[in-house]
């Protein structure tokens, strides 16, 4: 990806840094991160948004319905982006019952993609920015914390 690959503006990029950055300090300094928790950002719950994300395209099916999902602030955009996020919510919950990992693993993945799609100039949702950079695509999700500002950039901007 170039910096010509960038889909947000200076805004969309300072938010995610600043939040990030904000999230990844709290996760740390309140809950403590083991190796366990690191392990669990990086690698478990990348993996579980993955999934998630190839299995709702298994389910969309035809291309037109896939667009559709793809489409900022479409019905099914909104679901698809709610069915990722709580997956990897519930799945990251759950793993704090049976393992090592304590809460600060889903917050520690969720500063550190916001701080991923910042460098990227990424506009989906972060849920999908390690995915995404591992897989080499470009999916999108739409995000409701970001959307409205990427979305201002662009209609300020052109």
């Amino acid at each position: 990806m170039t910096t010509t690959d960038r889909t947000i503006g200076p805004a969309g990029t300072a938010a995610r840094a600043v939040i990030g950055i904000a999230i990844t300090v709290v996760a740390v300094a309140t809950m403590g991160v083991g190796w366990w928790d690191v392990a669990a950002a990086l690698v478990a719950l990348p993996a579980v948004a993955v999934a998630a994300a190839l299995g709702i395209n298994a389910v969309l099916g035809s291309t037109a319905t896939k667009a559709r999902a793809r489409a900022a602030w479409s019905g099914t955009q909104i679901a698809v982006a709610t069915v990722v996020i709580l997956t990897v919510v519930v799945v990251g919950t759950a793993i704090t019952f049976v393992t090592p990992v304590n809460g600060g693993s889903i917050f520690l993945y969720f500063g550190l993609s916001m701080l991923l799609a910042s460098a990227r100039g990424y506009d989906g949702c972060e849920v999908l920015a390690l995915p995404n950079l591992v897989l080499r695509r470009r999916d999108a999700i739409w995000c409701p914390l970001y959307s409205p500002v990427d979305r201002s950039e662009r209609v300020e901007s052109g």
